[in-house]
């Protein structure tokens, strides 16, 4: 049985801007569906999770989803980060051995959430360095997953139970952040 299109698409403004600014990786944690709360496309609640920000200014920065035939959305994020060094190389060696949620914030301002259900792997990282002196030197990966739904989009991250990560905060190994009774995080000063 076959849809019908009910109605066409007028061509957008001209201001729209195409990249992504930033990038927000935290650890992959089952959650139930009854967890978090999605409305009109937009993830709107979700339990308290710690993230890790990326600036992403080189080019070379982006995602696809595809719609395959089998009703799910492959979900592929292509991320350049310039300039070998050695903490950097221990961040990608964490990445090849475990699955994760990704934020994009695109350089329109916009937030997206990817791997949200099922997560996103990396299953290879380059390390890169060209032949002369102006050509790229860094890291290039895909984060890859296939999820029921396409991404969503999420309007705050800290209102919808996204921490940025700060040294006085702590993340346990089961990923949970804990709070205590007075409604704080634990924190260590």
């Amino acid at each position: 049985m076959s849809c019908l299109i009910s109605k066409g698409r007028k061509e957008p403004c001209k201001n729209n801007i195409a990249g992504v600014k930033r990038m927000y990786i935290a650890n992959y944690l089952f959650h139930k569906k009854f967890q978090y709360e999605i409305s009109d496309n937009t993830l709107v609640s979700f339990p308290a999770t710690m993230i890790y920000q990326f600036d992403l200014l080189a080019d070379g920065n982006s995602y696809r989803e595809a719609l395959g035939s089998d009703k799910s959305y492959g979900q592929s994020i292509s991320i350049t980060l310039p300039m070998l060094d050695r903490p950097t190389n221990e961040i990608m060696e964490a990445l090849l051995n475990s699955e994760f949620r990704v934020i994009l914030e695109l350089n329109n301002g916009i937030y997206k959430i990817f791997g949200l259900e099922n997560g996103l792997s990396v299953d290879s990282v380059k390390l890169v360095t060209g032949g002369a002196k102006s050509e790229f030197n860094g890291y290039t990966f895909n984060f890859e997953g296939r999820e029921e739904k396409e991404s969503f989009y999420i309007d705050d991250l800290e209102e919808a139970g996204f921490i940025p990560y700060s040294p006085t905060l702590y993340e346990f190994q089961d990923f949970i952040l804990h709070v205590f009774q007075d409604n704080e995080l634990y924190n260590f000063n």
